[in-house]
């Protein structure tokens, strides 16, 4: 909430930055914040959730009364123009034909990576999961795609006006979710997490840094509200 506050603010009047970087101020002020919470949280050994809990209604506060010392917003609400790539990706919706394109893509793409997934694991001897199961999580899949198309492609309008499609933030937030899914269980930095997730005291003796871990799982994390944190 904070990121999005920061990101309008930047690409709104009266400073007027390139929509691309104000998304860029937007993750550095999420990752200048996560950064403060998870030092209090490692360095002075305070709660996380009472660090994450006050932050956010600290950092909603100040958010508020920046928006509302900002000449031009009404009411503390701040406007972007409609033209802005931003305000599209939030509010437009792609076509139903498009959408439907964009399914059986990610379809595709996400059948041929678990199959080849698959394939090689068994190719370096290797446990994989049986072709049932393969295949029923393809189709769990498809069905979740299909139906989400579905709805989406409703008319969400009111009267004479049409309003549906797929909205765009809707295949932003899955590569989003994808890249943190790569992160967690292909780099070290994820292993890293799951290890002190699990035991930390454990990861601690085989050498693993769990103060900056920690701190750097806090500073990427894209939502801190009042979560409470297991590392």
């Amino acid at each position: 909430m904070t990121g999005s506050a920061g990101l309008a603010e930047l690409i709104a009047s009266p400073v007027n930055l390139p929509w691309w970087l104000g998304i860029i101020g937007g993750l550095l002020v999420c990752g200048l914040l996560g950064f403060i919470q998870g030092s209090l949280i490692t360095r002075l050994g305070l709660p996380s959730f009472v660090v994450t809990l006050g932050g956010y209604l600290g950092f909603l506060g100040l958010m508020l009364e920046l928006a509302n010392v900002d000449k031009t917003a009404v009411g503390g609400v701040i406007t972007i123009d409609n033209n802005s790539p931003v305000h599209k990706l939030v509010q437009d919706s792609m076509s139903s034909t498009l959408g439907w394109v964009v399914l059986i893509v990610a379809l595709g793409a996400f059948a041929a990576i678990t199959l080849l997934g698959v394939r090689r694991r068994r190719a370096n001897g290797l446990t994989a999961p049986p072709t049932g199961v393969t295949v029923l999580t393809l189709g769990v899949a498809a069905v979740g795609g299909i139906a989400l198309v579905l709805i989406c492609n409703q008319n969400r309008g009111s009267g004479l006006a049409f309003f549906g499609g797929t909205p765009w933030v809707v295949p932003f937030v899955a590569l989003v979710l994808l890249f943190y899914t790569w992160m967690l269980t292909r780099t070290r930095l994820g292993r890293y997490i799951y290890a002190i997730g699990s035991n930390a005291e454990a990861a601690r003796r085989a050498g693993i840094s769990v103060n900056r871990i920690k701190t750097i799982a806090f500073a990427l994390q894209p939502d801190r509200r009042h979560r409470r944190a297991r590392l």
